[in-house]
């Protein structure tokens, strides 16, 4: 089987758990790691026997033996690699959020496509096991029409998060706060079995973290395309932090998502759902919020490089949340201008 040849840059919080999914891969192997902190790329490269590190993005673009980059960084990065890289001929897939508004998320999927490589944005919770029996039951018909669906991210950071990485909690390198960054992995799953946004109110505030300029508690009612209507909150104020929480509701039954679980399914008709297995060879240990399907959505991404087709979360996919939340932050911003 061909292997793709990738790098990993960004070798902080979430690169690791890229580089362990590429080190178990059979389709993958990891070639060098990058982060701007050397001791960080040598080690994470030394943990996985990866071939070279750098402390240079530009150097992995160079390389002509270099397939595909996993892009880790700050959000305000993700675009102008993604660009550089496709511009190199490489393969991506860029971590959450694709960029920090539209204009940028198009710029970044436009050079994907002129450049005739694959782009995949990083929202593994498409491949959750709850998530995919809710899709599939939505597709067939089994809760009947679309009547709402509601999400919930009541988490806590405490203000050492931001003050920490002074990349977060600033516009200009985070893109915003709570929606942009913790509560983009759900907003995504009401996009995901909902369809685009017609039409939304939504409340931001910034309440309780005085380091930050950016919103740490949101709600938004929303309009779908599917006819369904949507509330959303979410929060990084929430202490100690709860489950995620997803309420799908049609006409013919009811599901609830809670954490990565399914715990709530029932129809008019008593159909059933099932799940697909877990695979105990694609769980990654990292923080528990993240899941267990970065490996499957990397599998995925690996399989669309080989084969030559289209990932399941692909650049277009990945710019629906962040057209949402551009019209939702110009919203805001104008508000607090007044």
């Amino acid at each position: 089987m061909k292997k793709v040849r990738c790098a990993v840059v960004g070798c902080g919080v979430i690169g690791p758990v890229h580089a362990e999914a590429l080190s178990r891969s059979e389709r993958a192997q990891l070639v060098a790691t990058v982060d701007i902190v050397p001791e960080r790329a040598r080690t994470l490269a030394e943990k996985y026997k990866a071939e070279s590190w750098y402390d240079d993005y530009t150097k992995v673009l160079e390389r002509s033996d270099i397939d595909a980059v996993f892009i880790c960084t700050p959000h305000y990065l993700h675009s102008p690699m993604v660009v550089d890289a496709a511009r190199h001929g490489k393969h991506v897939l860029v971590e959450k959020p694709l960029a920090t508004d539209s204009a940028t998320a198009s710029m970044a999927v436009t050079a994907c496509k002129e450049a005739g490589v694959r782009l995949a944005v990083c929202f593994q919770n498409r491949f959750n096991p709850a998530t995919s029996a809710v899709k599939r039951a939505i597709e067939r018909g089994v809760l009947g029409d679309l009547i709402s669906v509601t999400g919930n991210v009541s988490w806590y950071r405490p203000e050492e998060y931001y003050t920490e990485s002074p990349w977060r909690g600033r516009w200009e390198t985070e893109g915003g706060g709570v929606l942009i960054n913790q509560a983009i992995h759900t907003l995504d799953l009401l996009l995901y079995f909902a369809g685009d946004v017609r039409s939304f109110s939504a409340t931001l505030d910034r309440l309780g973290h005085s380091s930050i300029e950016v919103e740490d508690v949101a709600s938004i009612s929303m309009k779908f395309s599917s006819g369904a209507i949507g509330n959303f909150f979410a929060s990084t104020c929430s202490y100690p932090g709860f489950d995620v929480r997803i309420e799908v509701t049609g006409t013919n039954g009811s599901a609830v998502i809670e954490g990565d679980k399914l715990t709530y399914f029932k129809t008019i008709t008593g159909d059933t759902y099932s799940l697909e297995e877990e695979d105990s060879d694609l769980v990654t240990a990292a923080k528990s919020y993240y899941g267990s399907s970065h490996p499957r959505l990397i599998e995925d991404f690996l399989d669309s490089v080989i084969n030559d087709r289209a990932p399941l979360v692909t650049g277009e996919e990945g710019k629906r949340s962040i057209d949402l939340l551009d019209a939702i932050y110009r919203e805001y911003r104008q508000q607090c201008a007044k």
